[in-house]
């Protein structure tokens, strides 16, 4: 996939794994690392990131950003703790919204809990 896109020259991909948040797994740093093998595609990659250490070897496994969701809405102060030790351009924090009837909005986390 990553061969497929590289040659398209994509700009970027994005890589969300809610699977690891639902089913309270570590992160495949081997599958990720093979996908940043395979081009020189920048790869953001997002799922169960909930810790510095996960952050960092996520970076060592040649993850151009890391995207956190879940763990943001039980912990915002880590946003800032991956800030001041891998700096803010790497970070991105990612938001799940539906927009219901009338045009409110809700926010999920968690692979589908409403918060709130």
């Amino acid at each position: 996939m990553v061969r497929i896109f590289n040659e398209k020259e994509v700009d970027e991909l994005v890589f969300l794994d809610i699977s690891v948040t639902r089913n309270k797994r570590e992160i495949d740093y081997e599958l990720i690392k093979d996908m940043t093998s395979e081009g020189f595609i920048p790869i953001a990659y997002g799922g169960g990131v909930c810790s510095i250490r996960q952050v960092e070897h996520l970076f060592r496994s040649d993850v151009e950003k890391v995207v956190i969701n879940s763990h943001f809405s039980t912990d915002p102060g880590f946003i800032s703790e991956c800030n001041i030790t891998v700096g803010s351009q790497r970070i991105v924090v990612s938001i799940g919204v539906k927009k219901l009837l009338l045009g409110r909005y809700e926010v999920y986390t968690h692979n589908g809990k409403k918060m709130g």
